[in-house]
């Protein structure tokens, strides 16, 4: 047996395997004496059927059968010795007329897409990617303390809306030609009438009344995108006037600001001061910031290299793999819109392996299971449980594990950790300090 390759260029290679009579003949006769022991022959007692005649009737389907098994192991052992970078799967080249009749060496090629080289340059990004850093402003922490003081505060119920009353409606834009719909992901929501810039619209309203608002009605995109369930950037753009029923309205009278407060929102003993609650309430907000901005930071990161980390696809090989290679086979016009389709995220898929393969950073099982305990310790603690123990936790990790689908997504979820510590490490971002609404505008600008 001979096994060759041949490079039609830095892309696309041809293997070539050769194999003789010497490389399957033992394994042919031996699957050929297995049928003939067992073989019922009529004119012939079992297991005594002339070799002849088995071979007659057997011989070609047994003979190709063997080849076939022997070339695909070869061709895979060929494949891992010499450490192949390639996709997919090698493709057959179509060989309409083997004789297997006569024939007794055989020959056959494989047309293989390789890998390309990847050359990175990390600093680049640094030019054109801003790290950005959202402040916690004086407002925003006063803002969510009110918050908190009316969500623990004494609630009355009132007929009429008035300025210091929340209002329960029910939420509708008006389309193009007048119809009304449901313009994000929440049907209700709260009108805090005092954070509304025509407060005189809702002042004196009763429960069933419809007030008309427009969206510039909220302070901000980022108001008006808690209010209806849209993502902050769609709000940026949105201008559908709101027609908005009342359904319930209540007045609060907020918690004060002492140690009951404290406690009932982070519990008893964590919080003994209304200095201490100040600086909880900012660290919790500078680590949601810092996950929002660190996101953005990753993704445009990985924007800037998909389009400036420039390399070829063996893309014609690609199409005719997609064509064969799925339970259903495509047309030629079907395989190029799907090559098409994903091959912004296979060139990401190889710049990501290069990095990590560059940065000898690896994902390996024993972490997929610290960080599907840790997920679950952290949804425990939700409900009260923070002292589960590790032999408790097995279990239920054992069962998470046996999904792939879970695993693919905490094994995603390291490599994108990962990730985002190179990329810091690499890159020297220049950072710029933003509010979070400047930041909310920043990124729609970029999308738009």
């Amino acid at each position: 047996m001979n096994i060759s390759k041949e490079n039609l260029d830095t892309l696309n290679a041809v293997i070539k395997i050769d194999i003789q009579e010497v490389d399957y003949r033992e394994k042919v006769d031996k699957s050929l004496e297995n049928i003939r022991k067992n073989a019922n022959v009529p004119g012939f007692r079992k297991g005594m059927v002339p070799a002849g005649v088995i071979k007659k009737q057997y011989g070609v389907s047994v003979l190709a059968e063997e080849v076939n098994k022997l070339l695909q192991s070869e061709l895979d052992k060929y494949i891992q010795t010499e450490n192949l970078a390639m996709f997919g799967q090698p493709l057959p080249k179509v060989q309409e007329n083997i004789d297997w009749e006569n024939a007794r060496d055989f020959s056959f090629e494989f047309e293989v897409g390789l890998i390309p080289e990847v050359k990175l340059n990390l600093e680049g990004a640094a030019k054109k990617v801003t790290s950005y850093r959202i402040k916690v402003s004086p407002e925003y922490i006063e803002d969510h303390i009110a918050s908190l003081a009316k969500r623990f505060g004494k609630i009355t119920d009132v007929e009429k809306v008035e300025k210091a009353s929340d209002v329960v409606v029910k939420i509708e834009a008006e389309g193009e030609n007048g119809e009304l719909f449901q313009p994000g992901a929440y049907k209700q929501g709260i009108v805090v009438v005092s954070d509304i810039k025509n407060a005189k619209n809702f002042v004196g309203k009763k429960v069933g009344d419809v007030v008309t608002a427009s969206p510039k009605d909220f302070k901000s995109t980022t108001r008006l995108s808690q209010f209806i369930g849209k993502s902050a950037d769609e709000c940026e753009n949105f201008d559908a006037p709101l027609h908005l029923t009342i359904e319930k309205i209540s007045n609060v009278e907020p918690h004060a600001l002492d140690k009951e407060l404290f406690e009932k929102v982070y519990g008893p003993g964590s919080v003994e001061t209304e200095e201490a609650f100040r600086d909880k309430i900012r660290g919790e907000a500078e680590a949601a910031f810092e996950n929002e901005t660190n996101s953005q930071l990753l993704n445009d990161t990985v924007d800037y290299l998909i389009e400036n980390t420039k390399f070829d696809l063996p893309l014609d090989f690609l199409k005719r793999w997609v064509m064969v290679s799925g339970e259903k086979q495509l047309g030629e016009e079907e395989a190029a819109k799907e090559v098409e389709s994903s091959e912004k995220g296979l060139r990401y898929q190889l710049i990501e392996a290069q990095i990590l393969m560059d940065n000898d950073a690896k994902v390996d099982y024993t972490q997929i299971i610290e960080r599907a305990k840790s997920l679950i310790r952290m949804q425990m603690a939700q409900f009260g449980q923070t002292d589960m123990k590790d032999e408790d936790l097995d279990p239920i990790v054992e069962r998470i594990l046996k999904n792939r689908e879970e695993v693919g997504r905490i094994q995603s979820m390291i490599i994108r950790e990962k990730m985002l510590d190179i990329f810091k490490t690499k890159i020297p971002y220049k950072t710029k300090e933003v509010t979070l609404d400047e930041f909310v505008k920043a990124i729609a600008k970029k999308k738009a």
